[in-house]
């Protein structure tokens, strides 16, 4: 059986790898602002967990502060390791975790009452740009 159609043109082969090409930059583009979002998310879910344990620093005992600045750590430290880069107040917010768990195991937590705060109020906000400024590029 001899097909009435004509062969593809090299016009309308061209057509189609382009289709195809913004086919897959937008499937790429989609992906990585799932990425983003992700990672907001998971900022989200670490301020919360840095809210609750600036909230409920001077009525909970060591052991449940210790608690929380674990579960904050868990939340953190993937999403550090995942965005990378430089921000205004990393090295700042690594200081404050770590006088936090040192004075914590010290059981001398009122000399990081001042880094909780900082972490709430300064630090993470500062990561929080960082994640926004890294989703816009």
């Amino acid at each position: 059986m001899i097909s009435n159609q004509e062969p593809a043109s090299p016009a309308g082969v061209k057509s189609v790898c382009e289709l195809l090409l913004d086919g897959l930059a937008w499937s790429q583009m989609k992906e990585i602002e799932m990425v983003g979002i992700t990672q907001l998310s998971e900022y989200h879910r670490a301020y919360r967990a840095a809210l609750d344990l600036h909230r409920l620093w001077d009525e909970s005992d060591d052991r449940a502060l210790t608690e929380l600045y674990e579960r904050l750590i868990s939340r953190l430290k993937p999403l550090m390791d995942s965005v990378g880069g430089e921000w205004s107040r990393k090295a700042d917010l690594i200081r404050h975790l770590g006088f936090i768990k040192r004075n914590l195991e010290l059981s001398d937590r009122s000399l990081s009452a001042g880094d909780a705060r900082d972490i709430v109020f300064f630090d993470m906000p500062a990561f929080a740009d960082h994640l926004l400024s890294q989703a816009a590029q």
